[in-house]
């Protein structure tokens, strides 16, 4: 994953809530900070595509799961113990982290409709154990009814106590009591003083801070775009609660004791996250040296000195990692891609800036720049386009090469899409406006066609030996897969209000140049880590929100053939087919490197892909003329 100031910037500011979160329910301040770690690299590393789907959910997420399946005793003396870990954990959700009843359903697996009853039973019971630190709640006027039995709606006007008040019964216009305070996680920025300025040296880009900050009536700057947890939107806000009562308040008095040195989570999950490149790049620097050098045996003790001084340097937690220099590091980067070249493109994968500096978006450093490696061996670099992740724009910058590696699909600095044939230096555009979200290429075996979709906006494909774009419309456009001849493979979600039960509904067909196939429905989950197409356009290759690769008649829907186990890999996405009973999975292995994986869909049998070429690829490294 390459370094990017925009997760810094989201792990300084909610990685200690984390941990707060991580020690109400394990009652452990080493278990928390483990755990808050553990979570934290599992959603991070893969930052580029959760940063915009609402990551500080995401990670919860992952910490209660893992909190749940642990299931470690706490402390014999910690007060939250005494609640079994499925109500602690309903507890700590919703008070002190604010979600939503339904969201904390889905984390914790209690019953919305046991929810309310078992967060009282549980506040009542504290109360009386630990009065001290759960308070009771303020007690409503004599005049007011009683509250509702369970499962009893509660007559209009009547009033709940605060805790159990959802944030969405407050009147739109009405503001929050002014002792309200929301979690860090929601709003970290609103806690300072309006008049105080950020700390010394702290830099948050402006869509960072919340909307409180601005001035009522100020509209936001024009093209500014916002991470969905920059902007928490009103379902995710606090219930009723203040500090000084109720169990809000008892919460963030047990969480007082934490010190710093355990809440500051930043430097030890982006170490963790980028460990695997930088080990990379320091041995692509001195085998570089190595070759150059006429004293070879002397080159041989010093390679291996300097593997040894960096192993004990990354596995010791007194030193520290000091990266070179921007001369140093540019000194060391390959030549920019010609612009005619023979030799096929193997696989490409990120530049990786170690050293700090600016880093321009319409002139980026060569370090930020595709690397690309050819099938003979030589490295290039891809002038007029940017890799990684763009914090101006909050685009990530996308690549895609056919799989005979002579073709190369990618963003230009301008924000246009172009399609560059090598051998000839041939290149054309995509006909097609820039979305400025996150980008999508999708590249036919043959290299013929390149296909663009934003998945919020209509997607486009390039029929690159005639020079016609051809597009797909709709609200939600992802398209899967394009065929050899031309037939794409496209999912569409569009709300919908005529629908029981539903408020947006995932459709599926095979759009080709002369026809219209499907049209049918889809579970939505079944495209989340994307798909592939098979040689012959009729068959999909598809991941269930079980982990299990299944694959789906474009043409019908039906499933067909065994449904392959692949809960044991932490999966990134399908990548493709790579024979006609093949299919490439990409995946995680236990030591943060990218695995592939073959999976039969006729048998099932799996087959691990191994190779030098596997070691360098990365979260987003698209692949070229391979042959796993």
């Amino acid at each position: 994953m390459s370094k990017s100031n925009d997760l810094s910037i989201f792990l300084g500011d909610y990685g200690p809530s984390f941990v707060r979160t991580a020690y109400l329910l394990t009652g452990d301040q080493d278990r928390a900070r483990s755990l808050a770690i553990d979570s934290l690299v599992k959603v991070c590393r893969r930052w580029t595509a959760v940063r915009a789907n609402g990551p500080a959910l995401v990670v919860l997420s992952e910490l209660y799961r893992r909190f749940l399946a642990a299931d470690v005793p706490p402390p014999a003396t910690y007060p939250l113990g005494v609640l079994p870990p499925r109500t602690r954990a309903a507890f700590v959700a919703r008070h002190h982290d604010a979600l939503h009843p339904q969201q904390v359903a889905t984390m914790t697996g209690v019953w919305t409709g046991d929810l309310d009853r078992e967060l009282h039973q549980a506040h009542a019971h504290l109360q009386a154990t630990h009065p001290e630190l759960f308070p009771a709640a303020p007690q409503p006027p004599s005049e007011a009814a009683a509250p509702p039995e369970e499962h009893e709606v509660a007559p209009s006007g009547e009033h709940h106590p605060g805790w159990a008040t959802p944030f969405e019964e407050r009147d739109p216009g009405q503001a929050a009591p002014p002792e309200e305070q929301r979690p860090e996680w929601v709003a970290p920025f609103e806690e300072r003083a309006p008049g105080q300025a950020a700390p010394s040296g702290e830099h948050h880009p402006e869509w960072a801070a919340p909307f409180e900050e601005r001035d009522p009536g100020q509209a936001a700057p024009s093209g500014e775009h916002r991470p969905e947890w920059a902007a928490p939107s009103p379902q995710h806000a606090e219930p009723h609660a203040r500090d000084g009562a109720g169990p809000r308040g008892g919460l963030v008095a047990l969480v007082t004791a934490l010190p710093a040195t355990h809440t500051d989570v930043a430097g030890a999950v982006l170490a963790r996250i980028t460990r695997g490149r930088r080990i990379r790049v320091a041995t692509w620097t001195t085998v570089s040296v190595g070759t150059l050098s006429a004293f070879v045996a002397l080159v041989v003790a010093g390679v291996n000195s300097m593997a040894t001084t960096f192993e004990q340097a990354m596995t010791s937690p007194t030193s520290s990692y000091t990266p070179p220099s921007v001369e140093e590091e540019e000194a060391e980067l390959p030549g920019l891609l010609p612009a005619k070249l023979d030799d096929p493109i193997q696989y490409a994968w990120q530049g990786y800036c170690r050293s700090e500096g600016e880093n321009n978006a319409n002139d980026p450093r060569p370090c930020a720049q595709w690397r690309l490696q050819t099938t003979s061996g030589n490295e290039w670099r891809l002038g007029g386009a940017r890799a990684g992740y763009d914090e101006d724009s909050g685009v990530t910058m996308p690549l895609a090469i056919s799989q005979d590696g002579r073709r190369l699909a990618y963003r230009q600095l301008t924000g246009q899409y172009a399609v560059r044939d090598l051998p000839t230096g041939v290149v054309k555009l995509i006909d097609v406006r820039d979305a400025q979200v996150a980008p999508h290429l999708t590249v036919s075996p043959n290299g013929r066609f390149f296909s663009v979709d934003f998945g919020l906006s209509d997607g486009a494909t390039l029929d690159f030996d005639t020079g016609v774009t051809h597009y797909e419309y709709g609200q939600e456009v992802h398209i899967l897969g394009v065929t050899d001849d031309g037939t794409r493979a496209v999912a569409q979600q569009r709300n919908v209000s005529d629908v029981p039960g539903h408020a947006s509904l995932t459709t599926f067909h095979l759009n080709g140049l002369t026809a219209l196939e499907g049209g049918y429905r889809i579970d939505p989950g079944l495209i989340d880590l994307g798909g592939a197409v098979s040689p012959d356009g009729r068959t999909l290759a598809l991941i269930t929100a079980d982990s299990e690769l299944v694959t789906m008649d474009g043409r019908t829907g039906r499933m067909g053939g065994p449904r392959t186990d692949l809960s044991d890999y932490d999966l990134i996405a399908v990548e493709r087919w790579v024979r006609e009973d093949e299919v490439l999975v990409r995946s995680w292995d236990d030591d943060d490197y990218v695995a592939l994986t073959k999976v039969n869909v006729k048998s099932g049998d799996i087959t691990e892909v191994t190779g030098d070429w596997v070691e360098w690829l990365d979260y987003g490294s698209p692949l070229g003329a391979v042959r796993p």
